[in-house]
């Protein structure tokens, strides 16, 4: 009887794992030409219960292609991570490079351009070499568009130009038009109007295409804006209009004719057309000018009360943009990648010929004097290299000593402004002060810069623990650096937001994920790991 109910599951488990192979299949196949119907098919599959880690891997990256298909957000990041961290194992390039170019994206839509532009950097590591040029361009289109948005242009010329070889190669002449008029945006930016107007001009003349026509005017009528010859910008971007368009384009179009109609004077026409750019998903850069636009057109209607509000949403744009603009530039991340990059091709090639050389001295018949003389010489430098990085070790580890002190001394001094110097100040202390201390010390309420301190300081522990232990939540590594600052279990369940026996099931879920055998080891393997 147990046999055959072990026989009866075994035909379960095998017909589901072909159904959800067939439907991954039916879902590569269409999800180029038809999204939202790849799309309803992925979730029609059972993911939590899929038992084959491969189906799951490639259900991963589809699933991410699908939602950026369909313009929407890229969620969750533990999908994403489950497909790279099997196509690391399996040492499958080109499914590593594309899932690590999902992951960068979702990092670029939400504007953190340095984590983005890192994870398209190690994308392009994997596909060195690949013919998948689709996905190629699409990772050099997305650096040069954030090298746009940090100003520097020459780069993203450079990887336009080769976003455009890459569509080529590709056989997507109208994809590779798209990224021409980019081009043309960077001279219109650089206020070189002439090379911009030349680039459209092109586009339009041997245009078949009308997605292609409507932003082509669209980007002419900008560039007669920007050149302040507001009654031809007004001519293109009203033609714009009544072409086909996607909604991030439609958010721009509509913003540069409210604005062409505000220069006009006709503030009406301009509060219409900026009211119905914000009706459509565009960045932080588009909604700041539409408010700018509003709160201006107000202020001139003498309606102090609406211009306040537009006002208020006005400065909310600004203070994102500044975020996003102070942000690293791209260029020096690459930068910094490559120089890695060479530096280990360097020492790959020292490898393999300090090798030869170990075997020619293993098979060669005559040891000479010079042979030996070169070996020890060799040994002197090797000694010198290891005794200078151990110097530079020991003073990494006392920069992080220091560092960490200070982060400690931080807390203990905003502690002490806030008892007054009263005795059992941990346990006196309200929540609010609690929250307001470590804030103003750590900056828990901005987790990109607490977690960089937090890598600084210990190991770069956050950044290690998210890539070997995907499952662990925010919660559970604001826990984990608590325990290395040595913050006390009050405070934490303040900081948490939880009580008493809603932190033990935190740490029982942090042993449970980090394959400890119970909470005893917790804190031990947290210090000895990332403490020292």
């Amino acid at each position: 009887m147990k046999q055959l109910l072990y026989f009866f599951s075994l035909i379960v488990i095998l017909t589901s794992c072909q159904q959800t192979s067939q439907k991954l299949r039916l879902a590569e196949e269409i999800i180029e030409t038809q999204p939202d119907s790849a799309l309803k098919v992925l979730r029609e599959i059972d993911y939590q219960n899929e038992k084959s880690d491969r189906n799951k891997a490639l259900y991963g990256i589809l699933m991410f292609k699908a939602l950026d298909k369909n313009y929407l957000s890229l969620t969750p990041d533990s999908l994403i991570n489950f497909s790279i961290k099997f196509y690391q194992d399996k040492n499958d390039k080109e499914k590593l490079g594309e899932a690590l170019f999902y992951k960068g994206r979702m990092y670029n839509y939400v504007y953190q351009y340095e984590n983005a532009t890192k994870l398209y950097m190690f994308a392009l590591d994997n596909l060195n070499g690949s013919q998948e040029y689709n996905l190629l361009a699409k990772i050099y289109s997305d650096l040069a568009r954030i090298s746009v948005v940090q100003g520097d242009f020459k780069n993203a010329r450079e990887k336009f130009q080769k976003t455009i070889v890459c569509f080529h190669l590709d056989g997507d002449s109208t994809d590779a038009c798209f990224v021409k008029m980019d081009i043309g945006n960077t001279f219109r930016t650089e206020r070189k109007f002439n090379e911009a107007h030349e680039i459209y001009i092109d586009i339009l003349k041997n245009s078949d295409d009308s997605l292609l026509t409507g932003i082509a005017l669209q980007e002419i009528g900008i560039n007669f804006f920007w050149h302040n010859k507001f009654d031809s910008a007004l001519s293109y971007l009203k033609k714009s209009i009544k072409y086909p368009h996607t909604a991030f384009y439609n958010s721009i179009r509509l913003l540069r004719l409210a604005d062409t109609y505000y220069e006009l004077n006709r503030h009406d026409s301009a509060m219409y057309f900026a009211k119905m750019s914000l009706e459509f998903p565009g960045n932080f850069y588009t909604k700041r000018e539409c408010y700018r636009i509003l709160a201006n057109t107000c202020y001139l209607k003498k309606d102090f009360k609406t211009m306040a509000e537009y006002m208020t949403h006005y400065q909310t744009m600004v203070d994102s943009v500044s975020k996003i603009d102070s942000q690293t530039k791209a260029t020096v991340i690459e930068q910094a990648h490559l120089s890695t990059t060479k530096a280990k091709k360097k020492s790959g090639q020292v490898y393999w010929l300090i090798s030869l050389i170990a075997l020619i001295l293993t098979i060669g018949i005559f040891i000479s004097y010079w042979f030996i003389k070169r070996n020890r010489k060799i040994s002197e430098q090797k000694k010198a290299v290891e005794a200078s990085l151990s110097v530079s070790i020991n003073e990494k580890k006392q920069n992080k000593f220091m560092l960490r002190e200070s982060l400690k001394e931080l807390i203990d001094k905003n502690k002490a402004l806030k008892s007054n110097g009263k005795k059992n100040a941990d346990v006196l202390l309200s929540d609010e002060a609690v929250f307001e201390i470590y804030n103003q010390a750590l900056q828990l309420n901005d987790y990109a810069l607490f977690s960089q301190k937090i890598n600084a300081a210990y190991n770069n522990m956050v950044c290690e623990l998210a890539i070997k232990f995907p499952a662990i939540n925010q919660k559970e590594m604001l826990y984990c650096c608590f325990v290395l600052l040595d913050i006390p279990q009050n405070h934490a369940m303040v900081l948490l937001e939880t009580t008493s026996n809603g932190l033990y099931k935190i740490r029982q879920r942090l042993a449970q994920k980090l394959e400890l055998s119970s909470t005893r080891e917790l804190d031990d393997f947290l210090k000895n790991t990332y403490g020292e």
